[in-house]
């Protein structure tokens, strides 16, 4: 067999979630652990089998194991940018912010014109952001969304990163584009796919979008 259908399918499933796009967020989750796995039982050396792994295990709350899979996944593949980018992401809902920037930073650098430089780039804002480095944040942020593929849980990482600045006026203007397409979208929707663990990040998270919402 090839491992990387199976790869992409958990991957699918994946998105299925991230997106809101399926009733049953529990199967979907399953199968995306289910195709992960099948994707290694054919070839346990094709890092994109671990690499969708660990992006299911990050929305299933398990951020340890989400970055052992990344961790095999870059040994296997040390130019793996989205594997980079992706422990760098687990590192800033960790709050291991000085990692994330060094993780983002790196994948930025190995794939400039990578498909997820959307991500990339609101990842590395909404970091800087959580640092108290601001008005790099909110450039960034700006950044992203210009880029191809920006979806509308990218458009909150930007959101958030505009509140966390005092500009709640352009964070309004993102939440509003957001629900435009997510009718009701708040914080609860927010962190059912960004799983933050630290306390003063969810309190800031939280405050973020109590103030993009007051009027």
């Amino acid at each position: 067999g090839v491992p990387r259908p199976y790869a992409g399918l958990s991957f699918i499933n994946i998105e299925r979630v991230f997106l809101n796009l399926s009733r049953n967020r529990q199967r979907c989750l399953d199968d995306a652990v289910r195709y992960a796995e099948k994707s290694l039982q054919i070839d346990s050396r094709d890092p994109m089998g671990h690499w969708a792994l660990s992006r299911a295990y990050l929305l299933k709350g398990d951020l340890e194991s989400s970055k052992r899979a990344l961790h095999e996944a870059i040994e296997l593949n040390p130019s793996y940018a989205v594997a980079h980018y992706s422990l760098g992401w687990v590192a800033l809902q960790l709050g291991e912010n000085e990692l994330c920037l060094d993780r983002v930073g790196f994948a930025r650098r190995l794939s400039p014109n990578d498909p997820l430089k959307f991500a990339m780039l609101g990842v590395y804002a909404l970091n800087l952001a959580m640092m108290g480095r601001n008005e790099e944040a909110v450039q960034l942020a700006k950044q992203s969304m210009l880029q191809p593929n920006a979806h509308h849980q990218a458009l909150a990482f930007a959101a958030v990163t505009f509140a966390l600045n005092g500009q709640t006026q352009e964070a309004r203007e993102f939440l509003g584009r957001i629900r435009t397409e997510r009718p009701g979208y708040g914080v609860d929707d927010f962190l059912s796919v960004y799983q933050f663990q630290r306390k003063p990040d969810l309190d800031r998270l939280h405050k973020a979008f109590q103030d993009m919402q007051s009027s």
